[in-house]
């Protein structure tokens, strides 16, 4: 017989003491049987860690507040809620086979969901300052931002780090270049989103 086996044995004792003058030894003993049975209880279920979102594509946390990756999987949504993120956002334009359910997956997951679509090859001032207006909204919850492969989202972050929140221009890209070294319409896209916010902006 294993020691889970004898719970029920552990509580008849228990309360066989209940009103007798307790003795060193049955104080043990109590002791030592309730640890015993608590040891057999089923742990808590574990939230997402770390690890399990290092899976998802292109995969690059920021800070405590915000996390960016490529396009998650069906089932990974419900891993990025359970890690503790209440706003996705989504700067991938809209693709049937890619992310046509995404909007339902991440509610379900209990994340609030907006999604900006952003052109690869032609992004727009406006989509910049749209991104910038949610994540000061929602600077007391964690963010999740992604796109197809975490080019946009990955230049996204990069400006708002530098405008919004005054970092190192230097340590912020470091981060961007983990994912891509921006080329086609970017490098002037960014050094216009700089130029336009003097590159700090702090709120």
């Amino acid at each position: 017989m294993d020691i889970c086996s004898h719970g029920q044995k552990t509580l008849a004792f228990i309360q066989l003491q209940v009103g007798r003058r307790p003795t060193r030894r049955s104080l043990a003993q109590i002791i030592v049987l309730a640890a015993l049975t608590l040891s057999c209880l089923p742990a808590p279920a574990q939230d997402a860690s770390p690890s399990s979102l290092a899976k998802l594509r292109s995969y690059v946390p920021i800070s405590e507040h915000i996390a960016t990756s490529g396009q998650p999987t069906d089932n990974q949504f419900a891993e990025i809620g359970k890690a503790g993120y209440a706003v996705l956002i989504n700067l991938s334009p809209p693709y049937v086979k890619l992310n046509d359910r995404e909007g339902f997956l991440a509610t379900a997951a209990g994340m609030s969901y907006v999604q900006i679509p952003v052109e690869l090859k032609a992004p727009k001032m406006r989509d910049v300052e749209f991104f910038f207006s949610v994540v000061d909204a929602n600077r007391d919850r964690k963010i999740f931002v992604h796109c197809e492969s975490n080019l946009r989202t990955s230049v996204f972050v990069y400006l708002y780090r530098v405008i919004r929140e005054g970092e190192d221009e230097a340590w912020a890209r470091s981060a961007l270049e983990q994912v891509w070294e921006p080329g086609g319409a970017w490098p002037a896209f960014i050094e216009a989103a700089l130029k336009k916010y003097d590159r700090k902006q702090q709120r």
